[in-house]
């Protein structure tokens, strides 16, 4: 059965034209996010007062896809035909309107344009699709903590645990497959696009020696090793002028920083890079025979041997719903 990964606005350039923006007064906006069951990161949009889920994508063509239900009880207006291509390359064509308020939490946007589709290969728990305007905010993506964060001011970073001295930069450009850079591999260098659009880091099968259903390659990114990555091969056109799509497989692991000013990203672990080693307590811990670890824990003047619960294996999950 055919992996649906892409949603139809990865497709094709940005959107800085089409966006009129007006920011809160403030250095950093924080937006909540969640996950699909496919694992496609979705946010709340505020349209005409009720809230949608959306899935979040950072380049588009047209800012906005929507489910014609969701048009049909909106205020908006036609703005004619919508023109793209999907990530297999077909020519898609759609009624083009602009609805005149939208809003994610605080952040409200005038005048989106917004093309009425079929959310077909979208998630089913999503109305639609919306760009993130890199023409007016910066941009964290912190998906293992279930939030992006809107940036105007770079050192509020370090507010929520980044510093950009600490995170490995690279130059980006923008190109129909979206943001993409270079990145070290065993295949050699390839070209990668950024995309919270595709579940998965996905390659295209002309770059495997062997046909094989994954991929695992070391990858290299600025000075930074982020060791063996996982890779599936999927089809999609050259017009996309990538290798691949390093998505929210990776993602979840990495928080990525986008400077659409200067066009620069920033890799860090996806705990913060504010942490200093002297700051750290160490605890020693055991292991039952059963290889759960055990901590000594003092209650009063008596020691008890204490189970460490981390919690639900999140990231095991989410590697068996990727590979079924």
């Amino acid at each position: 059965m055919k992996k649906s990964i892409f949603f139809g606005v990865l497709s094709l350039v940005f959107i800085c034209a089409l966006w009129k923006c007006s920011v809160p007064d403030r250095d950093l906006v924080k937006i909540p996010m969640f996950f699909s069951k496919k694992l496609f990161p979705l946010v709340q949009v505020d349209i005409a007062g009720k809230e949608y889920p959306f899935e979040l994508t950072l380049t588009s063509k047209y800012p906005m896809y929507i489910s014609h239900k969701i048009l049909e009880k909106i205020q908006k207006s036609e703005k004619g035909e919508a023109t793209w291509k999907n990530a297999e390359g077909k020519e898609k064509h759609a009624s083009l309107f602009e609805i005149p308020n939208v809003k994610i939490e605080t952040l409200k946007l005038k005048n989106v344009k917004a093309v009425n589709r079929s959310l077909e290969g979208c998630s089913q728990e999503s109305k639609g699709a919306i760009a993130w305007p890199l023409d007016r905010m910066n941009l964290l993506l912190d998906l293992s903590h279930h939030a992006i964060w809107g940036i105007k001011n770079p050192k509020s970073l370090k507010w929520v645990g980044f510093d950009l001295e600490k995170m490995e930069k690279v130059k980006y450009d923008i190109n129909t497959g979206g943001i993409h850079f270079k990145i070290e591999t065993d295949l050699g260098e390839l070209t990668m696009a950024l995309a919270t659009s595709c579940n998965m880091n996905a390659i295209h099968p002309s770059k495997q020696k062997n046909k094989q259903a994954s991929l695992f390659t070391r990858i290299k990114i600025g000075n930074m090793d982020f060791g063996i990555i996982k890779f599936t091969p999927i089809e999609f056109t050259e017009e996309l002028e990538v290798d691949g799509f390093l998505g929210v497989q990776f993602l979840l692991n990495h928080a990525v920083y986008i400077d659409a000013q200067n066009r620069f990203l920033y890799f860090g672990e996806k705990y913060g890079n504010t942490i200093e080693q002297k700051s750290a307590t160490k605890i020693p811990i055991e292991f039952s025979v059963d290889g759960i670890p055990i901590a000594k824990v003092h209650i009063g003047q008596n020691a008890h041997n204490a189970i460490i619960d981390l919690g639900y294996p999140y990231e095991l999950s989410l590697h068996i719903i990727i590979t079924i």
